[in-house]
């Protein structure tokens, strides 16, 4: 991987396929949760045939578990993946894909004024098919049936009963859903949640025996799904799950008697943490949002992401593993295509919760940049061996991409401004700490290595101009997506490219960034405009 580091003790995957794969996945079962969980109004008693309708409904928390299932798999068994890496899609398995995927849009693109319950059971039948026939061009278009079949038998025994574990799982919470009725529980959990909303400057109401937790302006039942019941026994599985794969390097007494009843502690404090924030962002006056937050499909996001955070969080305790030293770095810590991948999707993910969540998103800039810098830190060795001193072309193109974004700035909105004088002033100047340090210092690495690092050098890159343009433009054009002004972003992402590719490495490109940012940063506190960054 030419990103600037002559390490060679870095293991790799073949990452580009797989995070491709996984990524459209993820976004199509977000997209189809969204559509049938959040947009949709119906009920599977509605519908007739009551048992498919809710085996279907439950299709989109399937395949994400059995997406973060598959992840662990991946990690635990890589010597399987050679079937996986870069080939040549057979010509009909994106198509048949693509037609899958139609088919289970299609009962919200054909239902009369978006009724779908007037569709019945013909929408179950296109549900139906539509899930079938994804599947199968998705792993078929991902390798080939004896590719496929390969990578079964080197997972072995433990790694099919992890997938088929992960898929029951919902099933598997939905029968630990009673447990929520116990009222010692119901207690804590409302209660816990009642005092973060206190904190919050909140009058609080809470309902025990009705579940129902509320302020004045807003209240909610909370239901099984929402309860935090789902994401115990989520992390008690992934936790076991975890134990099973690597049984031979842990210590398994430390770890079930000490960190699973903690992982699981931390997964029930979370929730209560997720409950006082859709509730406060109800009665600030967005009760669709709040509503529709706690949907068990948005549970369920959030639940995986525990999870897989407190399996990597495993990786990382020297004394749960056996013949570690105690400073070596974690597997996952070792992979470079890692160190390029995880933070970026980090940073991308947290914007898309800052979005949905606060009415200016800005405003939890300081938690969203705590959260990458965590997604940083395991990776920090790679990062000083990819960083070198920075050449003189790459600090005047950081000046000069610096001033010309400043200069040509259109006029801020006022909107965080105003948001931000409402602040105290201790609030307001730390949140302008974390704002200048994160713009000019971990924004420009996470980009950087991603676009320009993972993107343009490795996967990318190759002999012959025809290559080379390939490689630029699929790493500068989703750059200058990404930001408000995608016109000066794209000429500033081809000066990246350009810095990138004459040196063969990353460091350049992350230099110039850095500068440019922080011209930006000095020049918005020049003028008093936090909006420019």
């Amino acid at each position: 991987m030419s990103t600037g580091t002559e390490s060679q003790t870095y293991p790799q995957r073949p990452w580009p396929r797989i995070a491709l794969f996984g990524l459209l996945a993820l976004a199509e079962i977000a997209a189809l949760a969204v559509v049938y969980q959040v947009l949709a109004d119906f009920q599977c008693a509605d519908m007739g045939l009551f048992a498919a309708c809710r085996a279907l409904q439950s299709l989109p928390a399937r395949a994400l578990v059995g997406l973060a299932a598959a992840a662990m798999l991946v990690w635990a068994r890589p010597a399987g993946l050679g079937a996986l890496g870069p080939r040549g899609a057979p010509f009909p398995w994106p198509w048949v894909h693509g037609v899958g995927i139609l088919l289970m849009f299609a009962p919200a693109l054909i239902a009369p004024s978006g009724n779908l319950a007037t569709l019945g059971a013909t929408a179950l039948a296109l549900w139906s098919v539509g899930a079938v026939v994804t599947g199968l061009g998705w792993l078929l278009w991902l390798a080939a049936p004896r590719d496929l079949a390969a990578l079964v038998r080197s997972i072995g025994p433990p790694g099919a009963l992890l997938l088929l574990v992960a898929l029951l799982l919902p099933d598997v919470v939905r029968l630990a859903g009673p447990l929520w009725n116990l009222q010692a529980m119901a207690a804590a959990t409302l209660g816990g949640a009642a005092l973060l909303l206190d904190a919050m400057g909140e009058t609080v109401h809470v309902d025990v025996a009705a579940a129902i937790l509320g302020t004045q302006t807003f209240s909610v039942r909370v239901a099984n799904s929402c309860s935090g019941i789902e994401g115990i026994v989520l992390v008690l599985a992934f936790g076991s799950l975890y134990a099973l794969l690597f049984r031979q390097t842990i210590h398994l007494g430390r770890f079930f008697a000490l960190v699973l009843p903690l992982a699981m502690l931390a997964s029930w404090l979370l929730n209560m943490l997720r409950i006082a924030a859709l509730v406060k962002i109800g009665s600030n006056g967005a009760e669709e949002l709040a509503v529709g937050g706690f949907h068990s499909h948005a549970g369920w996001i959030f639940f995986c992401l525990v999870a897989l955070g407190l399996v990597a969080l495993m990786e990382t305790l020297p004394w749960l593993h056996r013949d570690r030293p105690a400073k070596s770095a974690p597997r996952w810590a070792e992979d470079l295509a890692a160190a390029c991948i995880v933070p970026f999707i980090v940073f991308m993910l947290t914007g898309l919760v800052g979005n949905a969540i606060f009415p200016e998103p800005e405003l939890a800039y300081p938690l969203r940049m705590a959260l990458v810098a965590l997604s940083l830190w395991p990776f920090r060795r790679i990062y000083r061996e990819m960083i070198c001193e920075p050449s003189p072309a790459s600090l005047a193109a950081g000046m000069l991409i610096g001033v010309v974004w400043a200069i040509t700035a259109p006029a801020g909105s006022g909107g965080l401004m105003a948001q931000l004088a409402g602040l105290a002033p201790a609030a307001l100047l730390g949140w302008v700490m974390v704002r200048v340090l994160g713009t000019s210092l971990i924004v420009p690495l996470v980009e950087e290595v991603f676009f320009r690092g993972y993107i343009l050098l490795d996967w990318l890159d190759g002999p012959g101009w025809p290559r080379k343009v390939l490689a630029i433009a699929a790493s500068t054009l989703p750059f200058a997506l990404l930001h408000g002004r995608p016109v000066a972003a794209l000429l500033a992402g081809l000066v990246f490219a350009a810095l990138a590719l004459r040196w063969g490495r990353v460091s350049d490109a992350i230099w110039a960034h850095v500068v440019a940012n922080f011209v930006i940063a000095l020049w918005a506190l020049a003028a008093g405009d936090f909006s420019l960054i």
